[in-house]
């Protein structure tokens, strides 16, 4: 009974650590517009050091530790090289999530980890479409705070979902708890990918398999459409072929139904889908601002390829284009070349250590999918993009001689 208590209260534990992580990182709307993304940035830094002090044993985990120093020397050496000094501030969050990342990775268990995450992101999802198609049915959304945020747009602020009030085309879009609906997506695949690491999907894994990919067609951002189908794809052969109970087949094949149903007969969904595939051309709109984005800063990159040109060198780049989207070329731009290619191989190597072993295909689409999702919005100073970069390099380990759980307290 004791033992079932204990297991409990970690369960419940690495619950609220995922929502934590998830509302107070740094690209959230609670973050950005609630507390401010400095005072977040220092509250997700020093829960991740308290999650590592409440660790029962702490095993050094010296590869993890050793990539962590070179990534921040790399980083810092950029900053020095540029004499960029007057963005230290810029080089210093950057620095506390890459070490906030390393400290998670040395607390939790990888198994529970995932699934605790992929629950909240569920969570999350859910609570976005409640808020955002739900509530304006029964003119809810009145009932809700109003928060504005620093470009004067203003939201309804539903705790676990933001809604954007009537902001032209974007009045449809769903942002959940995020600063821009292509965040929320990177997020959605995430909780996506956390499911697939299981060996065996439960009925609830598939569930939220098909709420998470009905989500990501929300944001109504051509990334999202097309995470969306390759996610559901997988769902279906997953369940078509490994499963035989026929409940579940039925209930994939009803979701997916009626999603394609409301999203073509819906007058403002199909005004909606119009919106995704005018985003889509890459001669004109956002679609061609992302493009030049990948563009623009590999060329830029290359002028400076050791070191980059630092964060001073980013944000020059933001201002001729208007915005800056490419993580990955961002990284090449700021911190250089070898930074750049080191971190392509962390996060295919983080890719891969999620999913299941000897699933070539299935990976090689994740990881593909994965590197849309970055370079649809700059995600460089990023909780989870730091997490999900350094996940597959050391920690996390599922040793069974070591004990990852947290204390309860007690003596």
């Amino acid at each position: 009974m004791f033992l079932f208590r204990e297991e409990n209260r970690q369960k419940t534990f690495y619950i609220l650590a995922a929502f934590f992580l998830i509302l107070f990182n740094y690209n959230t709307l609670i973050s950005q517009i609630i507390i401010s993304s400095k005072i977040a940035t220092y509250l997700v830094f020093a829960f991740c050091f308290a999650c590592l002090l409440l660790c029962k044993r702490i095993r050094l985990q010296k590869e993890l530790l050793g990539i962590t120093l070179v990534l921040i020397a790399m980083i810092m050496s950029s900053m020095i090289v540029n004499l960029d000094l007057g963005n230290f501030n810029g080089y210093l969050i950057i620095v506390m999530k890459v070490l906030g990342a390393f400290l998670i990775l040395h607390t939790f268990e990888k198994k529970l980890f995932f699934s605790s995450c992929a629950s909240v992101i569920t969570i999350v999802a859910i609570a976005s479409l409640v808020i955002t198609y739900v509530f304006p049915i029964f003119s809810l959304e009145r009932f809700l705070p109003v928060v504005t945020n620093r470009l004067g747009v203003q939201f309804y602020f539903g705790l676990l979902s933001f809604k954007i009030k009537s902001y032209g085309s974007f009045s449809l879009r769903n942002f959940g708890l995020f600063s821009e609906p292509a965040v929320f997506c990177f997020y959605l695949f995430i909780g996506a990918l956390f499911i697939m690491s299981k060996e065996e999907w439960s009925f609830k894994d598939i569930i939220c398999m098909a709420i998470l990919a009905l989500t990501m067609i929300t944001t109504f951002s051509p990334i999202g459409l097309i995470s969306s189908v390759m996610i559901y794809v997988i769902l279906m052969f997953r369940v078509f072929s490994k499963k035989k109970n026929g409940s579940e087949k039925f209930w994939v094949l009803i979701i997916a139904a009626l999603g394609i149903a409301l999203f073509f007969y819906n007058a403002d969904f199909n005004k909606g889908l119009d919106f995704v595939l005018s985003k889509s051309s890459l001669s004109s709109g956002s679609g061609e601002g992302r493009f030049n984005s990948i563009i623009f800063n590999l060329l830029q990159g290359l002028k400076a390829p050791l070191f980059g040109g630092g964060l001073i060198a980013i944000t020059e780049q933001a201002e001729v284009l208007g915005f800056n989207t490419s993580t990955t070329g961002a990284s090449l731009l700021g911190f250089g070349l070898p930074f750049m290619a080191f971190l392509i191989y962390l996060q295919i190597k983080s890719i891969c250590s999620v999913l299941p072993p000897r699933r070539i295909l299935l990976a090689v689409i994740m990881i593909v999918l994965f590197f849309l999702q970055i370079n649809n919005h700059g995600l460089i100073q990023s909780d989870w993009f730091w997490i999900m970069s350094l996940l597959g390099v050391g920690g996390f380990e599922n040793d069974e001689s070591y004990n990852y759980s947290l204390q309860s307290g007690n003596a």
